[in-house]
């Protein structure tokens, strides 16, 4: 029984962890990020916006209103992981952070962006789903 409970917790907790390092699979800089207290690459919200613009074409308007999303998004999600506290509840207070953050993103682009923001999405979602299945395989 703990089996069946705990595939679901971790599918919530491996799509959790995608939005958040989504920007890192995305991102092609040279300057190596920052890391957080699980060694994870922690991009900045301007790494996260230039990313978002090779990707959608922003203007510098949209990057102006984008930027505070990220940034209030990342302070959020850290906070969230400096608290204590359940792992199924963290995991759906972290996925209400990211789709929060995702309409207020959505509702700055364009329709065609907006398809191809859901595009890039979908893409690190089966890359994420893609590795769970290798890491399954090898256990």
């Amino acid at each position: 029984m703990k089996s069946a409970v705990r595939k679901p917790i971790l599918t919530i907790a491996a799509v959790v962890a995608l939005f958040v390092s989504a920007p890192q699979i995305f991102a092609q800089q040279d300057a190596p990020p920052a890391q957080d207290q699980a060694g994870r690459h922690r991009r900045s919200p301007d790494e996260v916006v230039d990313m978002l613009d090779s990707k959608l074409s922003l203007s510098d308007d949209q990057k102006a209103k984008i930027k505070p999303v990220i940034e209030e998004r990342q302070q959020k999600i850290q906070a969230l992981s400096d608290s204590s506290g359940r792992r199924r509840k963290k995991a759906r207070q972290m996925k209400s952070i990211m789709e929060d953050s995702d309409k207020k993103i959505s509702a700055i682009l364009t329709e065609e962006q907006r398809q191809k923001y859901k595009e890039v999405k979908d893409q690190m979602r089966e890359q994420a789903k893609a590795r769970r299945q290798e890491r399954n395989s090898q256990n």
